[in-house]
């Protein structure tokens, strides 16, 4: 007789069911977390990717409004930049502030050299000061600047696009990009200028001319003056006309034309000699000035280093005893029985008559309009009522705007460089004690 089934043979075991579920459950779980971890490692990926091919972008044409659209579309890698600003005082702040500035803009400037020096220098300060590890902050980046100016310049717009604030970043140097569009567009311009009046100066012949032949003679740069627009333009009907001789086969018309010709060779002489000597005028005016203001400032200032909020030294010119006895409020209004305080009071005098005279006006064109008013202020502020520091400065502001149009008129005009006839330059000696003052720069 068969045995009867036995159905409990089939019936599982709950216990076992649950713990395969649990399992089940948990295998579900793990595969969902690295999905999600391999997800978000992923995005990590792309947002890296897109990140650096932004920066690329950026770098080709760099702009502050650039880098602010960088911040603001990678808020994880501002962070960062965001979280070591904010652990400095705010006396620290501001300093870093100016340091990322700094090297931003030589930086833009493709200045590589001076921000790196800049960046070492300040680096020497801090750790003469004791702050090792600010300065090896500071080395670190002067080390990449010189890897990678790009990559410097890019942490730097971004430090400064963080914790500056993007509109405060962008409106500050916004305007100096533009600026320097500006300028580079110029720059262009002269020097297609430049090529079209060296061509027309060739095939007008001009550096045969009587003029250009006499400025030779003294050493001067012919190739300079040839780019005056007038000189420029004389030479091209030259040119023109030598062209139009050379087709033409009638000696009637050519004789015709070789007159015209000599009438405007004429023209262009008399007004090279009328540019060179307006150029030598004024540089004369230039070293007269200079030459002046070097002598007051050899009896009425000493040079004293400062300390800056960085630890850095800088040398400083301050005012004398001597000036310090006829300038301020009072002092000024009193008679001096002091020689040397007499004799700075006339020298004083006579560099102030220079507007008078009507001398400074000489200088227009070798400096922009806006220098040339900037000297005629400082100039007219060389008052003994102001204090003996504040006079010295406005005399170290006459000096350096009239050493730049100096420079500019030499550059301009060819005019042979020759050491400027002043009184640190002539002396070939320190006077009270301290360097020329044309043996470093202010």
């Amino acid at each position: 007789m068969p045995e009867p089934y036995n159905y409990a043979l089939n019936v599982p075991n709950p216990t076992q069911a649950v713990l395969q579920g649990v399992q089940l459950a948990g295998g579900l779980a793990e595969t969902r977390a690295a999905q999600t971890k391999a997800a978000a490692v992923q995005l990590e990926t792309d947002r890296r990717k897109a990140f650096n091919a932004d920066v690329a972008k950026i770098a080709a044409n760099p702009t502050a409004a650039g880098y602010a659209s960088l911040a603001a579309r990678y808020p994880e890698s501002a962070a960062v930049l965001k979280e070591s600003y904010g652990l400095l005082s705010a006396e620290e702040q501001k300093e870093r502030i100016t340091q990322a500035s700094s090297v931003y803009s030589a930086l833009s400037a493709g200045e590589y050299e001076f921000a790196q020096e800049t960046l070492t220098k300040q680096a020497e300060a801090y750790r003469a000061a004791g702050r090792e590890k600010d300065a090896k902050q500071l080395e670190d980046l002067a080390k990449l600047v010189e890897l990678s100016p790009e990559t410097a310049q890019t942490t730097a717009g971004l430090y400064l696009a963080t914790n500056m604030g993007a509109e405060k970043f962008v409106e500050g140097f916004s305007k100096l990009e533009a600026e320097r569009r500006t300028t580079a567009g110029e720059a262009a311009e002269l020097t297609k200028k430049e090529a079209d009046a060296k061509t027309a100066a060739a095939r007008a012949k001009f550096a045969d001319s009587e003029a250009a032949l006499d400025l030779q003679k003294k050493g001067w740069d012919i190739t300079k003056i040839q780019n005056d627009i007038q000189v420029a333009r004389e030479n091209s009907r030259i040119a023109a006309l030598n062209a139009d001789i050379a087709k033409e086969g009638n000696e009637l018309k050519k004789k015709d034309l070789e007159l015209r010709r000599d009438e405007f060779s004429q023209k262009r002489d008399q007004l090279v000699r009328e540019r060179s000597a307006a150029a030598t005028t004024a540089r004369a005016t230039a070293d007269n000035l200079i030459n002046s203001v070097d002598e007051l400032l050899n009896m009425s200032a000493v040079e004293v280093f400062e300390l800056g909020s960085n630890g850095t030294r800088t040398k400083k010119l301050v005012a004398n005893d001597d000036l310090k006895r006829v300038t301020g409020t009072y002092d000024s209004k009193t008679p001096t029985f002091r020689e040397k305080s007499g004799n700075i009071e006339k020298k004083l005098e006579n560099i102030r008559s220079q507007i008078a005279l009507g001398n400074v006006d000489k200088l227009t064109g070798s400096i922009s309009d806006k220098d040339l008013v900037i000297l005629k202020e400082s100039l007219q502020a060389l008052d003994t009522s102001i204090t003996g520091d504040e006079l010295v400065k406005s005399l170290s502001e006459v000096r350096r705007l009239t050493l730049k149009a100096r420079e500019n008129i030499s550059t301009k005009y060819g005019i042979p460089e020759t050491v400027p006839d002043t009184a640190s330059a002539t002396a070939g000696k320190p006077s009270q004690g301290r360097p020329p003052l044309g043996s470093f720069r202010r």
